[in-house]
């Protein structure tokens, strides 16, 4: 009995060796998980050391770029570009801003008020993760032109629907307001596309780099009949012109920029601002969107049905400028309705890179595109992927009319008229099936 008792319990004993064998491997497996996981502790801490070491670096660089300002508020470039030596870096060969600063691994970018971003990949900019991000970020293109990317934005590149990687082709951003249609098809996200101001490269050769270089300013231009803008920055056509059309003063009720000043500022700094894609159409609670529109409105001068995904027409200027504005809610950038600087530097942008077809694309009336309103996006008029400034309906911008019973200025081609031409300047007062809008964004930081 004795010996079958020691058997007995040898028995129990082996069986508790196993699950607590079982058992440490179970807690080793946690633990080795708890550490090491993408969301362990030793992840989370190198991911803690890498932000702070990031931190640490811009906190250098901030020092060094103010002390690259000069007395008129500006920041000189070769002081910067010395300056810059205090960190290590000998040779950053910086000649415009904004521009890329490499720091050890990590790589920023500085604007011309001397903002940093951190400057990501073009593949990291296209990551859905992008949508989430608290803070304005920056891309470069291969050419070494920088965009700077709005929070809650990401860069669209899909061949079908002709986006682009190239500052010169037109790049795309979207955020993540995604529409789930009545008949269940999707909708994208609202898209716009980057419009760059200052000196633009258009190829990654470093022996040509510099010489072939192209110069867009952001400014209000007058289009001759072959399509050639003439700077309205020039003293004799804004004498001659500027008690006509303005954004600078307030006449009558026309719903001003937020703050043109700040636009031209900002824009010049960030190197370039956002026009919408589309024109406008229906958004959930009474916001605009920017996207492919889903139908043709009800072509009348009475209330049009406020469908989700419609063209949005037949709408004032100021309740235009409102729908704007209220797009967005965001410190890093703002929403407004197009200017007359954002309009005409398009066409600009347009004439530039959008190849031989465009050259005249100012005088490009809308009525030899479509001969029917129609729902945005579809009738082929998208040079650089903005469609629609030359065809389909008209848009209201914030540029003011001096005439106070109508001072209300709109812009682009028009499908039943061959004399509302892209460039054309003309006034208005009210609403009507003829009329939308297109918003834009800048950055603030």
């Amino acid at each position: 009995m004795i010996r079958n008792k020691n058997k007995a319990n040898n028995g129990i004993t082996l069986i508790a060796l196993v699950i607590t064998i079982i058992v440490l491997l179970i807690l080793a497996g946690v633990t080795i998980a708890t550490l090491m996981g993408d969301n362990g502790l030793l992840t989370k801490a190198q991911e803690a050391k890498v932000e702070n070491d990031k931190a640490g670096e811009r906190e250098k660089l901030q020092v060094e770029i103010m002390g690259s300002f000069g007395t008129d508020g500006k920041i000189d470039i070769d002081q910067l570009n010395e300056n810059l030596k205090n960190l290590g870096i000998e040779n950053a060969g910086i000649n415009k801003l904004p521009a890329k600063v490499e720091i050890g691994e990590n790589a920023y970018v500085i604007t011309g008020n001397g903002v940093i971003s951190n400057l990501i990949s073009m593949t990291e900019a296209q990551s859905d993760s992008m949508l989430t991000n608290t803070e304005n970020m920056a891309v470069e293109d291969e050419y070494g032109n920088i965009v700077i990317i709005p929070a809650g934005f990401k860069v669209v590149i899909d061949e079908g629907t002709k986006s682009a990687s190239h500052v010169t082709e037109g790049i795309v951003i979207e955020d993540n307001d995604i529409i789930i249609y009545e008949d269940g098809t999707k909708s994208t996200g609202n898209q716009f596309v980057w419009v760059p101001v200052g000196k633009i490269y258009t190829t990654a050769d470093e022996a040509t780099k510099e010489s072939t270089a192209k110069t867009i300013k952001l400014s209000r231009y007058e289009f001759e009949t072959d399509g050639t803008p003439i700077d309205r920055g020039s003293s004799a056509i804004k004498d001659e012109v500027i008690n006509t059309y303005t954004e600078d003063t307030i006449e009558g009720d026309n719903a001003h920029a937020i703050n043109i000043t700040d636009f031209k500022n900002k824009t010049n700094s960030a190197g370039g601002y956002y026009i919408a894609r589309y024109e406008a159409s229906y958004g959930t609670d009474g916001k605009v969107n920017s996207k492919i529109s889903t139908g043709i409105p009800i072509q009348t001068n009475g209330t049009e049905p406020e469908t989700e995904g419609l063209l949005w027409n037949n709408i004032n200027q100021p309740d235009a400028a409102k729908a704007s504005r209220v797009m967005y809610s965001s410190e890093e950038f703002t929403s407004d309705l197009v200017n007359s600087y954002a309009w005409d530097t398009a066409i600009v942008f347009i004439q530039t890179f959008g190849g031989v077809d465009y050259e005249a694309y100012s005088m490009q009336d809308g009525k030899s595109i479509n001969s029917n309103l129609t729902n945005t996006g579809v009738n082929g008029d998208n040079p650089l992927n903005i469609n629609d400034i030359a065809s389909n309906t008209v848009e209201w911008t914030t540029e003011t009319y001096s005439n106070l019973d109508s001072p209300f200025t709109y812009r682009g081609g028009y499908y039943n008229s061959s004399s509302r031409r892209t460039f054309v300047r003309s006034d208005a007062s009210g609403s009507n099936c003829n009329f939308t809008f297109r918003p834009l964004l800048y950055v603030q930081n």
